[in-house]
C-alpha cells in the first residue's frame, strides 16, 4: 500500500476576463506572468514568491516518490536521447502545383518549409523557423501552424513571442515574401483557410 501523500495546493483566486466576445473564468489567473515570462525563466527568484514555493514542494515530493527509481530515469532518457534523429526530412506531399515537405537540421532548433513546383528542379524554403526567430529579436520563440492558402500565394502563421500561448498569426505574400500588415493577436494559433 503507497504512502498517503500531502500533495501542496494552490490558492484560487476567481478572475474573469473577455477575449473576442467571450467571457471566461480562471481560478488561476493570477500566477500568469506573460509580460516578463522571459526574465522569469532566465531568472527563478523573479517568480511569484507564492508560485515558486508551490513548484519547489511538488518538486521536492516528485524527488522522494521517484528516488528509488533515479537510475532508470537516466537509462531511459539516454536510450530515448539515442533514437532522436536531429537531421531528418519527411515525405513529400503532392498539392496541385507543388510538393511539400518539412526538414530539420542538426544545427537549428526550427523546422524548414520547403516546396517544389511539379515539372521543376527548384526548390524553395517558404519558411524557416530558425530564421524567423532570428528576425523576430525575441528571446522566446514558440511556432504555432504553418498553411499555405489553396492557390499556393499566400503563407499564413502563428508565433508567440512571449511564451504566453497566445500566438499571432501573419500573412505573407509568397511571391514578395513581404507581410500583409494586418496581423491576427491573441489566438490558440491555429490557423484555417477558407
Amino acid at each position: 500500500m503507497l504512502p498517503q501523500m500531502n500533495i501542496p495546493k494552490l490558492r484560487k483566486e476567481k478572475t474573469t476576463k473577455m477575449y473576442h466576445g467571450y467571457e471566461l473564468e480562471d481560478q488561476y489567473a493570477y500566477v500568469d506572468q506573460a509580460e516578463n515570462i522571459i526574465e522569469v525563466l532566465q531568472d527563478p527568484t523573479k517568480l511569484l514568491p507564492e508560485v515558486r514555493k508551490y513548484l519547489e514542494e511538488n518538486n521536492k515530493l516528485t524527488d522522494e516518490y521517484f528516488s528509488d527509481v533515479k537510475h532508470l530515469q537516466k537509462k531511459l532518457f539516454k536510450e530515448i536521447k539515442s533514437k532522436i534523429k536531429l537531421a531528418d526530412e519527411s515525405l513529400k506531399f503532392k498539392d496541385d502545383r507543388y510538393f511539400y515537405w518539412t526538414k530539420t537540421v542538426e544545427t537549428g532548433n526550427y523546422t524548414k518549409y520547403l516546396r517544389q513546383k511539379i515539372g521543376s528542379s527548384e526548390i524553395e524554403t517558404y519558411f524557416d523557423g530558425d530564421q524567423e526567430k532570428k528576425l523576430s529579436g525575441s528571446k522566446y520563440f514558440g511556432l504555432g501552424s504553418i498553411s499555405v492558402s489553396r492557390n499556393d500565394k499566400l503563407l499564413a502563421y502563428s508565433v508567440d513571442l512571449k511564451g504566453s500561448e497566445y500566438y499571432d498569426i501573419f500573412l505573407r505574400d509568397l511571391s514578395s515574401n513581404s507581410l500583409i500588415e494586418e496581423k491576427i493577436e491573441n489566438t490558440s494559433g491555429s490557423v484555417v483557410w477558407d
